[in-house]
C-alpha cells in the first residue's frame, strides 16, 4: 500500500515523464507487434485513442499534447503517409479531454474547499456549543441550587435597607451578591 501510494505521488510530479514512458511503451508494443504499423492505427481496436484518453483525463491537456505530439513525430517517421484524418480527431479528442480534466480538477478543488470550510466551522460551531452548555448547566445549577428570583432579591434589598444600618446592610447586600453570583472572593468581603 505505501510502495503504491509513493509511486503515484511520483508519478504526479513528473507527468511529462510519465507520457513519454506511456507513448515509448506504447511505440515499442506497436514496433513489436508490427513494424510497419507502430502507432497501430490498423487494429480493430484504436488503441490510439485509449492511450490518449488515459494520459489526458489523468494529466491534463499538456500531457495530451505531449502525446499527440510524440505520436505524430512516430506517424510522420513510421509511415509512408502522414494520416491527417486520425491525427486530427485525435488531436480534437485530447482537446475536448483536456477541458473536461481542466473542469474536472476545478469541480475537486471547490469541492476540497467547501469540505476544509465546513470541517472548520464544525470545529468552531461545536467549540461554541459546548462553551453554551456548560454556560447554561452553570446557569441551571444556580437556579436548582439557589431559586431566588429577582423580585425575591429586590425585596430582600428593600427590607434590609430600612430596617437595618447602612453598614449593617451593605455587608448584607454584598452577601447577597456573593450568593446569587457564586462569588467565593472578593476584597469588599
Amino acid at each position: 500500500m505505501l510502495l503504491t501510494n509513493k509511486a503515484r505521488k511520483t508519478l504526479l510530479n513528473y507527468p511529462y515523464l510519465e507520457t513519454v514512458a506511456i507513448v515509448g511503451i506504447y511505440l515499442g508494443a506497436g514496433y513489436f507487434t508490427n513494424p510497419q504499423d507502430i502507432c497501430m492505427l490498423e487494429s480493430s481496436v484504436s488503441f490510439l485513442t485509449i492511450v490518449l484518453t488515459i494520459i489526458t483525463l489523468f494529466h491534463g491537456i499538456s500531457s495530451g499534447l505531449l502525446a499527440i505530439s510524440l505520436f505524430g513525430v512516430a506517424m510522420k517517421f513510421g509511415y509512408p503517409d502522414f494520416f491527417y484524418e486520425v491525427f486530427l480527431s485525435e488531436l480534437v479528442l485530447v482537446l475536448i479531454f483536456g477541458e473536461f480534466h481542466y473542469y474536472w480538477t476545478q469541480t475537486i478543488i471547490l469541492q476540497k474547499t467547501e469540505a476544509e470550510f465546513t470541517r472548520h466551522k464544525l470545529f468552531e460551531l461545536s467549540k461554541a456549543f459546548y462553551t453554551l452548555k456548560i454556560s447554561h448547566d452553570q446557569i441551571e445549577k444556580s437556579y436548582v441550587v439557589k431559586p431566588m428570583s429577582i423580585q425575591n432579591s429586590i425585596r430582600k434589598i428593600k427590607d434590609d435597607f430600612y430596617a437595618r444600618s447602612r453598614d449593617d446592610f451593605f455587608q448584607q447586600f454584598l452577601q447577597l451578591l456573593k450568593k446569587v453570583f457564586t462569588i467565593e472572593r472578593s476584597d469588599g468581603c
